[in-house]
């Protein structure tokens, strides 16, 4: 293997290991929140998820990453790419580092489009258009359906269903985490083929080699970042309570799991937070502590404009052909 491609494939695991930080560690502390599973259970169903269900049913997110939103297998694609997720990891590690509302999705959207405008590969805007307006979409649905669970639970006829919310956190935890896997966790894959050469195409059904070595780095940073994110996430928006969580849970996985199916790469912790504000509102409007709430909003109008600006400056600068 020559010097280039080793450091390829270290791009895609340092990737993969900054998503278990952020992502895996945000998930796994979330579901151990009053929850009945243990942190071992909780990582080996979210990394058993991300390995089999790309394998199992395909990874239309990570194919819309790789191939339709930026053409990656023209000329210059994978130094596109390079540019492109060293901006996005640096982005977003500015902003966390700013304490200014961040999301690595969005960061690699942002970098993604602004690396391919700056640099000779294609863009689809029409792609763009679509990505963008169903990732403001999934949480707001999330949020929709959350408050229509937590109405449904509190009917006399259901009210056992509500009680029974330490119990059902066990299954939305793995909705959650299937809903992961089938979306967010996708753009791993499509870092993954493009750095490892195995070309765009390979998105939509990646080599199970790659996914076991994605899944080792992803571990990895799940490890180091999940004491830190299930704080945000399970008591950050609204109180905690279990009932709560798991409508939330529920809500978030259809959201994230349908857009997914859509090809359409979309934030699973934004939906879980504008989930939990739904199923927060059914005990009135005070019981969402919406300045929190208001950092989704902030990190699409932050996150999203900067990492373009970057990846986009980054590849005119360094890409020859760049913005022609």
């Amino acid at each position: 293997m020559s010097g280039q491609s080793l450091v390829l494939v270290a791009l895609a695991g340092l990737y993969a290991a900054v998503n278990g930080l952020n992502d895996g560690g945000a998930l796994a502390g979330a579901a151990m929140q009053g929850g009945r599973l243990r942190p071992l259970a909780v990582i080996g169903v979210l990394v058993a998820a991300l390995v089999a269900l790309p394998l199992a049913l395909g990874a239309p997110v990570a194919h819309t990453l790789a191939a339709r939103l930026v053409d990656f297998d023209g000329a210059g694609g994978t130094v596109t790419l390079v540019v492109a997720v060293l901006s996005a990891i640096a982005v977003t590690g500015a902003l966390a580092w700013l304490r200014l509302p961040t999301s690595l999705t969005l960061a690699t959207i942002g970098a993604f489009v602004g690396a391919g405008l700056g640099s000779p590969v294609t863009v689809d805007a029409t792609e763009v258009a679509r990505v963008l307006l169903l990732g403001v979409a999934a949480p707001l649905v999330g949020g929709l359906l959350a408050f229509g669970l937590m109405a449904l639970v509190r009917l006399p006829m259901l009210a056992r269903v509500g009680r029974a919310g330490p119990r059902m956190r066990t299954a939305t935890s793995t909705l959650v985490a299937l809903a992961y896997a089938a979306n967010d966790g996708q753009k791993m894959i499509a870092v993954g083929v493009v750095a490892t050469g195995a070309g765009a195409a390979a998105a939509a059904r990646p080599p199970p080699g790659l996914m076991l070595g994605l899944a080792v780095a992803f571990t990895l940073g799940t490890l180091v970042g999940m004491r830190r994110g299930g704080a945000t996430l399970g008591r950050g928006v609204v109180a905690a309570r279990q009932s709560y969580l798991a409508s939330s849970e529920a809500a978030a996985a259809t959201a994230v799991g349908v857009t997914g199916a859509l090809g359409a790469p979309v934030s699973i912790t934004q939906s879980l937070a504008g989930s939990l504000a739904g199923s927060g509102v059914t005990d009135g409007l005070r019981r969402v502590r919406w300045r929190l709430a208001s950092r989704l909003i902030l990190a699409w109008v932050v996150t999203f404009p900067a990492a373009l600006l970057v990846a986009g400056l980054v590849a005119v600068v360094t890409l020859p052909g760049g913005s022609s």
